[in-house]
């Protein structure tokens, strides 16, 4: 795996933040643009604010902007619980500019977030794990950055923009894949803090060159990305990543789609259309009646809190917003997540690139995933989850009647006795740098008609 950028490296990106800072200067403003930002500024403004953690906050601040109870020393890829001192930033910029509330331009609410932020731009924690520092961090800040706005001084612009200059499409995580798309995301709207129209044109050019098949890039070594099965692959290793960066690839141009589809920005049809299509017949047909999803699916995400939790509305009526293509099919999954209609899906799929087979009926979901020559077997463990998946993807076979089966039940399950599998029975797993595995064999296949396989 690559190693992370030298931190020295990312504490001096020096061009691109005399270039931020220069567009700190008022700019001539672009109606549509001026449109786009205040969705973006609205959407995250929804939410309601919770006071009793507002108010502990305020009132736990230490005199030096750190908050009692967060590691600050640990910045390792499995700590870093500096996430949550920029979580509470997020929450007290929300809190300040909510009206209707006692926090709304509150001067004691101000004044806690202003240490807190000088806090971190004293300290500039950098992570171990690349991906807080292109990924995490900038996209927190970045909604710092779009809520509080005319109320930061022209030296918190400056300070965070040093931070958002390590998340731009020149990143060494901007690469093909889901991460390229959630960086231009996060570039994009500091481009609408910055009243910056040439940002905004670069993200949406890059975005709409992203949502087309893989192969069709141009690039034969790298086939990173939308598969032609409407699978997704995140690695060269062609591991079945549809429900992790794959899902992250569909919400995230779905919200971009959403809120520049009636602007000069609107992506073309054709890349509207595909996503449509990746979303409903790849993500969608991966989970159980188009909501829970399916543990043959996941990889190692699924070490994480609430992995197998039903999925919302948003993303589906973020693209009836942005286009009127398959609209009946995507109203369906959000009336049956809103259990609103009961499930009547039926679909029998192979997806022949992720060697993964999903068949849906109206009163159950069934599922097999294997691996072959051409595939590698399951994701490797990264910052140490997925630590028992060594089997996961040898034949698993997972049957579903309600879609919540298999929630929470890791912690007792038997990793050598998996669903469908016909494992060597040993006294314990092997080591975590033999969960990926090589295919032995070629003869591993599906044949489907869509309804039947």
């Amino acid at each position: 795996m690559m190693q992370v950028p030298l931190r020295i490296a990312l504490r001096f990106p020096t061009v691109l933040i005399l270039l931020f800072t220069a567009s700190f200067i008022t700019k001539a403003q672009n109606p549509d643009l001026e449109k786009i930002r205040k969705r973006v500024v609205f959407e995250m403004m929804e939410a309601d604010v919770d006071y009793t953690h507002v108010t502990h906050l305020i009132n736990t601040i230490q005199g030096d902007g750190s908050w009692p109870g967060i590691n600050y020393e640990d910045t390792s890829r499995t700590g870093f619980e500096h996430s949550r001192h920029l979580s509470y930033m997020v929450d007290l910029s929300h809190a300040y500019k909510k009206s209707h509330t006692k926090f709304y331009k509150d001067k004691k609410t101000r004044k806690t977030l202003k240490k807190a932020l000088n806090y971190w731009f004293e300290n500039d924690f950098i992570c171990e794990n690349w991906w807080w520092n292109q990924i995490g961090t900038p996209d927190r800040f970045v909604t710092i950055l779009l809520i509080m706005d005319e109320d930061l001084t022209d030296k918190e612009k400056e300070g965070a923009a040093i931070i958002m200059a390590r998340s731009t499409l020149n990143a060494w995580g901007a690469r093909p894949g889901g991460d390229r798309i959630k960086i231009a995301g996060i570039y994009g709207k500091y481009g609408l803090f910055l009243r910056d129209e040439t940002i905004l044109r670069e993200v949406i050019n890059t975005m709409a060159t992203e949502i087309r098949y893989a192969v069709d890039r141009g690039t034969p070594n790298d086939i990173r990305g939308l598969q032609t099965d409407l699978s997704f692959h995140h690695r060269g290793d062609r591991v079945n990543n549809t429900l992790s960066y794959g899902l992250n690839f569909s919400s995230v141009f779905a919200e971009w789609a959403a809120k520049v589809g009636d602007t000069q920005f609107r992506f073309p049809d054709r890349a509207i259309q595909l996503l449509v299509d990746y979303y409903l017949d790849g993500v969608c047909k991966m989970m159980v009646y188009g909501t829970y999803p399916d543990l043959g699916a996941k990889n190692r995400s699924i070490s994480r809190i609430g992995a197998l939790q039903p999925h919302g509305v948003e993303t589906p009526k973020k693209l009836i917003l942005a286009t009127d293509y398959r609209n009946k099919e995507l109203a369906q999954i959000i009336s049956i997540r809103s259990g609103n209609e009961k499930p009547d899906l039926t679909s029998s799929q192979f997806f022949w690139h992720s060697e993964y087979y999903s068949h849906q009926r109206p009163d159950y979901f069934s599922s097999v995933r294997m691996y072959s020559t051409r595939n590698r077997s399951m994701e490797e463990p990264y910052n140490q989850e997925g630590l028992k998946n060594h089997h996961l993807g040898e034949g698993s076979n997972f049957i579903y009647q309600v879609g919540t089966e298999y929630n929470n039940i890791f912690p007792v399950l038997d990793w050598q006795k998996i669903p469908g599998t016909t494992i060597v029975q040993k006294a314990s797993l092997p080591p975590e740098d033999e969960i990926q595995q090589e295919g032995l064999m070629d003869f591993v296949g599906g044949v489907s008609n869509g309804k039947r396989g």
